[in-house]
Parts: structure tokens; C-alpha cells; sequence
């Protein structure tokens, strides 16, 4: 039995991220964002993760 493609593929633990408590990050800790561009249909999605609140709000405007 084959398993169907997805066009995905796992490539390991990149960082851990905590759970923010009241909309804030835990002390001693900073945000990362995630952003996906939901091509699976192309089998060409991916994800980015920035830590920069700048560089998310760029990548969203295009």
C-alpha cells in the first residue's frame, strides 16, 4: 500500500514555542509568526516563521 502524496515533508523540530499567558509572551521569551501560503493544491505550500513583527506585516502585504 502506498501512501498519497501531499506534498509535504517532515524536516525535524525547528523551536519550541510557549503558550502566551494573557496575549504576552512569557518573560525572557520573544513572538515568532507563522505565516502559510495554502498552495496544497499546487503541492507548493509552505510555512515561514519570522520573528519580526515588520517582517510578517511585509510578507502578509504581498
Amino acid at each position: 500500500m502506498q501512501e498519497e502524496d501531499h506534498g509535504w515533508e517532515y524536516e525535524g523540530i525547528a523551536f519550541q514555542a510557549l503558550i502566551p499567558n494573557g496575549g504576552a509572551c512569557p518573560a525572557g521569551t520573544d513572538p515568532v509568526w507563522r505565516l502559510f501560503n495554502d498552495r496544497v493544491a499546487e503541492k507548493d505550500s509552505n510555512h515561514r516563521f519570522v520573528a519580526s513583527s515588520e517582517t510578517y506585516r511585509a510578507m502578509m502585504a504581498h
